[in-house]
């Protein structure tokens, strides 16, 4: 594969304006992204190839490469979460839980039968970032990973009951070693991921497994240019955080548009200016 690297302009609304590639490379992205739906990776390269051959700048034709690239690859361990195992008879407990559950709610009662519907899991308080505007630079955090016993206990007492997870807190979650297996876990238990991230491990493996299992997904951006995005996250990587997106949407045209990714956005003094640009 011929290795081609481009730099991204320096903001979203230059972006916008300067990505303008022609039709006729726009259709061969999509013939390659149709030879990938096929299991032709051969195929998809040459048309991706041809696509940038046609308007060098075709970013998107650079990110089905890079997908291309990732498929040739053995899967990481890391973004193979197994399959659905979920059984009839465990639906129908979480079911009966789920009614018992808003029952009780409506009855006012306070001591409960029921457990929770809904459930909250933070893997890790550790971070790769240092942003300007998170807690963790006013609020002293200890830097911890979860136990595998508690993990076991999660997994064993509050997983088979509970609908909705979502995985967040401190730290970004996706940097803890027990990340690939509680996500596999929610797979197999037929639970669609829920978390936040900086975007920092969002390569073309772990995308396309976020993709694979439907997950919901909201990336923390907080910036729609290079200079306000790598103030105000430190750690973070404008051309990484771009070519990511570029990922997102090449990886979830292939696989027609399973998998939701959406944008968060804190305003601050020092950004607001940037927000119409994010939206």
């Amino acid at each position: 594969m011929n290795s081609v690297e481009l730099t991204y302009p320096d903001s979203i609304g230059e972006l916008l304006q300067d990505y303008q590639p022609c039709d006729a490379s726009m259709e061969l992205v999509s013939k390659g992204d149709e030879f990938l739906r096929n299991h032709d990776l051969d195929g998809a390269e040459q048309s991706y190839c041809r696509a940038l051959e046609t308007f060098e700048g075709n970013w998107d034709a650079l990110a089905g490469l890079e997908y291309v690239e990732s498929l040739r690859k053995p899967e990481s361990v890391r973004f193979n979460w197994g399959e659905n195992a979920v059984t009839r008879e465990h639906l129908d407990r979480r079911h009966h839980n789920a009614v018992l559950n808003e029952s009780e709610f409506e009855q006012g009662r306070r001591k409960l039968k029921s457990q929770p519907k809904m459930s909250l899991v933070e893997l890790t308080t550790r971070c790769n970032f240092d942003c300007f505007h998170c807690s963790r630079t006013y609020f002293h955090c200890q830097e911890v990973d979860m136990t595998p016993e508690l993990l076991s206990r999660i997994e064993q007492e509050v997983l088979p009951l509970v609908a909705f997870v979502t995985v967040t807190g401190f730290g970004e979650q996706t940097i803890s070693k027990s990340y690939p297996r509680l996500m596999s876990s929610l797979v197999k238990q037929d639970i669609i991921p829920h978390f936040s991230t900086n975007t920092s491990t969002l390569n073309a493996q772990h995308i396309a497994a976020l993709v694979r299992y439907d997950a919901n997904v909201i990336l923390s951006v907080d910036g729609t240019s290079r200079s306000t995005f790598e103030k105000i996250r430190h750690g973070g990587r404008w051309q990484k955080l771009v070519n990511s997106l570029f990922l997102i949407r090449r990886i979830r045209s292939v696989h027609k548009g399973t998998g939701k990714f959406r944008i968060t956005f804190v305003a601050m003094r020092m950004n607001i200016h940037e927000l119409p640009d994010m939206i």
